[in-house]
């Protein structure tokens, strides 16, 4: 591992004119807003939150943005990169009034960032590294990966490390790096510190084709699982990098041009290897501690499979199946949805194929639909369980509208809020109170409620 210095950038203030210490939107989304006030009209006498003569969904603040900058939303900050002429600048906006927190400078562009759950840590990813990748089916295709990863202390930007590889997962105070050779296999894997970088453990592997790790907080044990091109899979220990087992199992050589291959999953004490060929998928079960077969199932369909709660769900893109994760048995099954996403707390979040897709609260234990499954947009993640989420859609006429909705968690309920100005292609992160979007060359951060 190279662990590199950073340089920093001092001064304070925000970039750009000061926003409107009330909260007013600027001139040109005041223009935006008497186009569509029609329109909005009947929504945005949705819902009581927002004080009188106040609408539920208004502007804060806003920074300068472009099409080659990146930003994320954590613990109440948003984190913007920008492009400047020797490299880049991160800076740290407080997500409700805008005050700027710290700016440093960075290098190179980010592919990705992000900030950890655990440790307070904001890690971003280098500029992405093209890999060209042949497969058995005689397709080619450019891989994508970063080779080097950087850490700032997400309350200060006080530069932490920054080493070489590309980031596999992040578990408790420790980060997994991997090193790929030129046909894009990992071929080694190195733990270290997340807040100091050090190094935990080294370990050259087999060039793996796949390789697995648990989520964050799981109730599994903490193991890594890689598998080579013909079906070779080894566990190891993610404390110490110790090989455990190996065996080898049914596999399907990744074939893109066709839509084949073999995917890994762990999922509490499981492995699960689901592999698609021109009939179908099939997913076998494997007991992480001993690679003994438990059980197997199959769709007529190419199938994805992950861990929701109590159960397992098989999206094949058409119908999301609950599967009792001990048996492999049919729990429940929902027709029409393209797949799910767990919310923790025993519910599920169904979503169609459409355009902008219909999302619906389920039950997890039974697959019973709450509420009446009338939310319409693409999901915005909050970084916190909050009984809510917002939802965005791109809204037709008059363009360069996206219209926001809140989805109760508990109730299924989705109530349209109002709208915000975005750019084409809708490049929006926040919370379930505070929306920050690219509008043009603007990152306009909005209220909500």
């Amino acid at each position: 591992m190279t662990v590199i210095e950073l340089g920093d950038v001092s001064g304070t203030g925000r970039d750009g004119p000061e926003p409107d210490p009330a909260g007013r939107p600027a001139p040109r989304s005041i223009r935006r807003r008497l186009a569509v006030a029609v329109a909005l009209a009947g929504v945005l006498l949705l819902g009581a939150a927002a004080p009188p003569g106040v609408p539920l969904v208004h502007e804060l603040w806003w920074a300068p943005f472009d099409d080659e900058s990146s930003m994320t939303v954590r613990n109440g900050t948003v984190y913007v990169q920008k492009a400047t002429t020797d490299g880049s600048v991160m800076t740290a906006y407080d997500l409700v009034t805008g005050d700027r927190r710290w700016k440093r400078a960075t290098t190179g562009q980010a592919s990705w960032m992000a900030v950890t759950g655990a440790g307070g840590v904001l890690l971003i990813a280098g500029a992405p590294v093209s890999t060209n990748v042949s497969y058995g089916d005689g397709s080619l295709a450019v891989q994508l990966s970063a080779s080097e990863l950087t850490a700032l202390d997400e309350a200060t930007g006080e530069p932490l490390w920054r080493a070489e590889g590309e980031m596999q997962a992040v578990s408790g105070d420790t980060v997994l790096l991997g090193d790929q050779d030129e046909a894009g296999h990992l071929t080694a894997l190195r733990s270290i510190g997340l807040r100091t970088g050090s190094p935990r453990w080294e370990r050259r592997i087999t060039p793996a084709e796949v390789i697995a790790t648990p989520d964050d907080g799981g109730d599994g044990p903490e193991r890594i699982v890689t598998a080579t091109a013909d079906g070779r899979v080894t566990v190891f220990d993610a404390v110490d990098g110790t090989p455990l087992l190996a065996r080898r199992v049914s596999w399907i050589e990744r074939q893109p041009g066709e839509g084949l291959g073999t995917i890994l999953r762990i999922a509490g004490d499981k492995l699960l290897v689901t592999r698609t060929d021109r009939r179908g998928g099939t997913i076998t079960a494997y007991r992480l501690d001993t690679l003994d077969e438990l059980w197997n199932t199959s769709a007529n369909r190419q199938a994805v499979v992950q861990p929701c709660g109590p159960v397992l769900c098989l999206s094949n893109g058409g119908e999301v199946d609950g599967i009792d994760p001990a048996t492999g048995a049919l729990r429940w099954r929902g027709a029409g949805w393209a797949g799910a996403e767990s919310l923790g707390g025993g519910r599920l979040l169904a979503y169609d194929n459409g355009q902008e897709p219909h999302q619906t609260l389920l039950d997890a234990a039974t697959g019973r639909p709450i509420g009446a499954g009338d939310g319409v947009g693409y999901p915005i993640w909050p970084d916190a369980a909050t009984g809510a989420l917002l939802l965005v859609r791109a809204l037709a006429e008059p363009g360069g509208r996206t219209v926001v909705t809140r989805l109760d968690l508990t109730t299924g309920r989705a109530d349209p809020m109002g709208t915000v100005g975005t750019a084409e292609g809708i490049n929006c992160r926040g919370t379930d109170r505070y929306l920050a979007c690219q509008d043009d060359d603007r990152l306009i951060v909005t209220a909500v409620g």
